[in-house]
């Protein structure tokens, strides 16, 4: 057995699938990153597109509480539309603190800006029935998470296109857990099994290699090593760049340690899941694409 795995080592080494796999490796990470780069650029301008807007809508509903209070003669009536008219105020100050947080690129002071925002939708829902911005259950959850940013000293990123390092690669291992990619990953990493089993090699092995199987599993076994050294070269590759030359959306860092949103796991723990799903999912795939191919051959050779 070890030495049908050390000759599959060889065809491996020789063959020019692991210097393509090598290549691919480099230029996919690089890829990725550039696409997240776009990414971070477009979302923050969509950003600050939407708070600008949540904002003049406010700003709208200012000015016709505005009006309303020039035109009331009731004093109940004025009095209900200027304590309407400064809670909305209230919000409005949150909502252009963010603003400015964005245009200059200050993450704190944007988390504070919202809270600020959605602590006064909150008190204008329960006071006039309906809130400017969000339901109140909506705004506790948005308080909730900036509020555990500002605690833990954590950035505030977009959680599917971050060019800090553990969502970064936490996105990149999500897409190499992805059942495409592994499907894509399986067929590529075969080819040289696929070749051998279809040509003269193929009769070659399986009669000196007893039993036959054990040239599937010497190749399954070295494909699976192989895609697991894939992994670790392209997180490397994606770990560098993205410390190297990433930038935050707006200021600060992500600990890998931090609680990623929505979870009561790490980024780090999120990221070794994937990469475990990742690992699992190929091997198991590849397996059965082995004997799938090995079984059609073999048929094929009974006609």
């Amino acid at each position: 057995m070890n030495k049908v795995v050390a000759f599959e080592w060889r065809r491996l080494y020789r063959s020019h699938l692991a210097a393509g796999l090598l290549g691919l490796a480099v230029l996919l990470s690089l890829l990725f990153f550039w696409f997240t780069k776009v990414g971070v650029g477009q979302y923050r301008q969509e950003l600050l597109r939407t708070v600008t807007h949540t904002e003049e809508t406010v700003g709208g509903e200012i000015g016709l509480l505005r009006e309303q209070i020039k035109t009331s003669d009731q004093p109940a009536e004025k009095k209900q539309l200027k304590a309407e008219f400064n809670q909305a105020g209230r919000i409005d100050d949150g909502l252009m603190a963010q603003i400015e947080a964005i245009q200059r690129r200050q993450s704190a002071p944007f988390l504070r800006g919202g809270i600020h925002a959605r602590q006064e939708d909150i008190r204008y829902a329960r006071q006039f029935q309906n809130g400017l911005l969000a339901d109140p259950k909506q705004n506790r959850a948005v308080i909730t998470e900036y509020q555990a940013r500002l605690t833990h000293d954590q950035a505030f990123e977009n959680l599917h296109t971050s060019l800090q390092a553990p969502i970064f690669l936490v996105n990149w291992q999500h897409l190499l857990a992805n059942p495409v990619t592994l499907i894509l990953a399986v067929l590529l990493f075969s080819t040289i099994w696929v070749m051998a089993q279809f040509t003269t090699n193929g009769a070659w092995m399986q009669l000196n290699v007893f039993p036959s199987c054990r040239w599937l599993m010497a190749n399954g076994l070295v494909m699976v090593m192989s895609w697991f050294g894939w992994m670790v070269f392209t997180n490397a590759i994606a770990l560098l760049v993205s410390v190297l030359w990433g930038q935050p959306l707006l200021s600060g860092q992500i600990n890998w340690l931090a609680q990623y949103p929505g979870t009561n796991q790490s980024y780090l723990t999120m990221w070794l899941r994937y990469c475990g799903q990742s690992w699992l999912s190929f091997s198991l795939g590849y397996f059965i694409w082995l004997a799938l191919t090995q079984l059609v051959q073999q048929r094929r050779r009974r006609q």
